[in-house]
């Protein structure tokens, strides 16, 4: 199967915390969230695995939490796929927001300092 992905992948098991949030104010969230560690990432994009799913398409707050140099950062993303696998884990898939350049300027950098490029 060709390779899809336009942007290089790099391995990185970290713990994040992912919560959902409401592009309108008006709409308060509902709360869901899930936790677990990243599978893969790139510049534009996480591959998570979590106990819990969340809502196809919604907006999220992600907060990334790395060792080796420890370091944590949140970043806006939306869920642009979820696949449910064995043992009842969840593999998500999350578009990073371009128009939150402020974040994708410090995920480059958290990236950069781990290899990829």
């Amino acid at each position: 199967m060709r390779e899809r992905r336009e942007a290089p992948r790099l391995t990185l098991r970290a713990r994040f915390r992912a919560d959902v949030v409401s592009d309108e104010p008006e709409k308060a969230s509902n709360g869901d969230h899930c936790a677990g560690w990243t599978s893969d990432v790139s510049f534009g994009g996480l591959h998570l695995s979590s106990r819990r799913s969340l809502p196809l398409h919604s907006m999220i707050d992600l907060e990334v939490s790395c060792t080796h140099p420890a370091e944590s950062l949140t970043i806006r993303g939306r869920v642009g796929w979820v696949r449910e696998e064995a043992d009842k884990m969840h593999a998500i898939g999350v578009f990073l927001d371009a128009a939150e350049k402020s974040d994708l300027v410090a995920w480059r950098r958290m990236l950069d300092r781990r290899g990829i490029s």
